[in-house]
């Protein structure tokens, strides 16, 4: 379990030392989304979510060849 800890504060560092790179390139991903139409439907929401996921992939392998993200979780979505 510290071991496990360990890693995940590394990660968390690595994430908070990219996170400019990471928001800048999502916010580029949601920006090219089809419209808030599309986002309304639950694929639409499935679809920008895959598509986050591999923004951040694609950072972190740039970036940590070493460190992989395998999943990505949205805990509040709020369109305006």
């Amino acid at each position: 379990a510290i071991l496990s800890g360990i890693i995940k504060s590394s990660f968390l560092s690595i994430l908070n030392k990219h996170e400019p790179m990471i928001r800048n390139n999502l916010l580029m991903a949601i920006a090219a989304t089809k419209g808030v139409e599309n986002l309304m439907a639950q694929e639409g929401k499935d679809a920008l979510r895959s598509s986050m996921l591999k923004v951040v992939q694609q950072v972190m392998e740039k970036m940590m060849q070493n460190h992989k993200v395998s999943n990505l979780f949205l805990t509040a979505f709020v369109m305006q």
